[in-house]
């Protein structure tokens, strides 16, 4: 490889994480960067670094040099910066794609409705809608976990959190789904982006209708909202709105896919779990960083900075490839393997530095409802042919369809009337 200019430390790599190739040798590829080249440089979307090891990502991560701004650049008439490599050409999504101190501002209003009791609120609200998708199919003996459990909860879950009616679920969790895995070539894409559109309009409304009757719910908390004592804009209440929905819906979807999908093929390792329902929290971490939903973030200097070890120019971007950390062997013993029981475990699933994931403790409600729900009714499930994957891990490392069959049961009723 060859060694760049002014980056003389650094070699040139081949690498693309939006590439169906990635995808499918991810695991192998941060391994060998990890080992022979941690800062790399790639020409890929106009050029960025590529943070493999543990304790670099974290130390960018933490670096105040380092931000998620996304700006327009009337120039070239394209957005620069942003959460994501290469940037979405809408809007900056808020807070994480805000300036630093903006971000401080709007996460501070934000972290108050996203507390750990808060989450713990919403438990019994997750539990019913699994219970009543299990309900759904339990007679039947065959399900796909995607559709019928794992991206739905997620879904109607966020929009009764956020006072939305959830008789259109569907209208909702299918858009949001789609876009993780549509690439912009995909026929259906036009579709998708129309109905995402559909939901900022949805947003919108129900913005409006919250500041002439607010009610106890999150859109009347964010509708109503003030940020260094001012009002919210009705694009910074929709921005804010999209982010929250749009960053916990399908990575949530993801995490409890995969580990289903892992605990049908390794039964003994799901026994333990139904034996001991105490380690199921304790496996949920381990999936967070085995399967690591989502796979990487991006990061833009705002100066020169020398940081993890790379020598970071002003306007420079920077990947920080959260799974490949995540099986660092400098940190984790044996880390491609998935042990329900591992202890310690300071896996970055939900991110790290200041931009760490406000919902990660929804999350873990909602992925302790569906899992509970699949082990404690369904546990012999075998996994079916026709399973198939994300063709692209730059957004979301998930499942589009995950088929299985089981002993049929019965219904317990109690749920939520879907």
């Amino acid at each position: 490889m060859d060694v760049q200019d002014e980056r003389a430390t650094t070699a040139t790599i081949d690498f693309d994480h939006t590439s169906n190739a990635h995808a499918q040798v991810w695991p192998a590829t941060y391994h060998a960067l990890r080992d022979g080249c941690p800062h790399g440089w790639t020409e890929s979307h106009g050029g960025y670094w590529v943070a493999t090891r543990y304790n670099d990502i974290l130390e960018v991560a933490q670096s105040s040099a380092i931000a998620t701004e996304k700006v327009y650049d009337a120039e070239t008439c394209q957005w620069r910066g942003g959460n994501v490599i290469p940037p979405l050409p809408v809007q900056p999504v808020l807070p994480v794609e805000a300036g630093n101190d903006a971000w401080r501002s709007y996460r501070s209003f934000l972290n108050r409705r996203f507390s750990p009791t808060m989450a713990a609120s919403h438990r019994p609200i997750a539990s019913s809608v699994a219970r009543s998708l299990i309900d759904r199919v339990i007679e039947t003996g065959t399900l796909d976990f995607v559709d019928d459990l794992t991206n739905p909860v997620p879904a109607i879950v966020t929009m009764k959190m956020f006072g939305f009616e959830t008789a259109n679920w569907m209208d909702f969790a299918e858009p949001i789904h789609r876009a993780m895995y549509y690439r912009p070539d995909n026929p259906g894409f036009g579709e998708v982006v129309s109905k995402l559109a559909g939901i900022s309009d949805w947003i919108m409304s129900a913005a409006v209708d919250r500041r002439q009757n607010p009610t106890d719910d999150l859109m009347s908390y964010i509708a109503n909202g003030e940020v260094d004592g001012r009002p919210l804009t009705p694009d910074e209440v929709v921005q804010m709105s999209i982010n929250i929905i749009f960053g916990g819906v399908d990575t949530t979807t993801a995490l409890t896919s995969n580990i289903v999908r892992y605990l049908g093929r390794n039964p003994e390792q799901r026994q333990r779990l139904i034996d001991d329902p105490a380690l199921r929290p304790i496996a949920r971490e381990e999936s967070l960083r085995y399967f690591a939903p989502v796979h990487g973030v991006a990061r833009h200097s705002t100066e020169d900075v020398e940081v993890g070890g790379f020598n970071i120019k002003a306007g420079d971007s920077i990947f920080l490839a959260l799974a490949s950390a995540n099986r660092d062997s400098a940190i984790f013993e044996a880390p491609d393997e998935f042990k329900v029981d591992r202890r310690p475990n300071r896996h970055l699933g939900f991110g790290a530095g200041m931009h760490h994931c406000i919902g990660q403790h929804l999350a873990r409600v909602m992925f302790d409802s569906m899992l509970d729900e699949v082990l404690n009714r369904i546990p012999d499930y075998v996994m079916g042919d026709g399973a198939e994957p994300y063709t692209s891990v730059d957004k979301v490392n998930g499942w589009i369809s995950l088929p299985a069959t089981f002993t049929p049961g019965k219904k317990l009723g109690g749920g939520m009337d879907l």
